[in-house]
């Protein structure tokens, strides 16, 4: 079945943010110029839903308000890879609180915490547990262009299309060896953890 996929710029239309407001779980991701979420700016967000498709917003330099009231919607879980590294630029640059959020990564380090820090990346993890293997070639490249080209369009779109059946793979995991609940508090803290960051507060649980 062929995928829906739009690419838009700004914001997510008003058609695309109620019907991703109704799905239960949203894969998200984000690209930026670079890894510094005080000096570096967000250059594409991705949501996917299986039965809605795929959406690439070309974001600019203002807080997109349907892309930030989903993010703060309760009722929608959003499920990233890596998520204090996504929420810490949309809440720094967007100042939106983000509610009811997962991420794979940490659900990763829960099951498997001796695991070399390097099998915790999106990659490995898809082609271990999905027998998925993705290109990430175009991480550094220019991800503010007017024009896209169309491989950071499928390197962008592919971050997402297998996210939420990896999360489902290693959720059932953590089920399976009674880590629900640890891996529950940890996400459940997760936008403070963000905040103090962003805030610029020091690893507050240090001697």
């Amino acid at each position: 079945m062929t995928e829906n996929i739009w690419i838009t710029q700004l914001d997510l239309p008003d058609e695309l943010y109620v019907r991703f407001q109704r799905a239960s779980e949203v894969a998200w991701d984000i690209e930026t110029t670079g890894l510094d979420f005080t000096s570096d700016r967000i250059g594409t967000v991705q949501l996917h839903s299986p039965k809605i498709g795929s959406v690439l917003v070309q974001a600019a330099d203002v807080p997109p308000t349907n892309l930030c009231l989903l993010l703060s919607d309760q009722r929608v879980r959003k499920v990233f890879h890596h998520a204090p590294f996504d929420l810490r630029f949309m809440l720094a640059q967007w100042s939106c609180w983000p509610q009811n959020v997962a991420c794979t990564k940490i659900a990763s380090k829960i099951v498997d915490p001796k695991a070399d820090p390097k099998d915790h990346s999106l990659r490995p993890l898809l082609a271990r547990y999905e027998g998925v293997l993705i290109d990430k070639s175009q991480q550094v490249s220019d991800w503010k262009a007017s024009q896209l080209s169309e491989d950071q369009i499928e390197y962008a779109f592919n971050d997402v299309r297998h996210l939420l059946a990896l999360f489902g793979t290693l959720t059932k995991t953590i089920d399976n060896l009674g880590l629900s609940d640890i891996y529950g508090k940890c996400l459940e803290f997760l936008p403070t953890r963000v905040a103090l960051d962003v805030g610029g507060w020091p690893d507050v649980y240090l001697y």
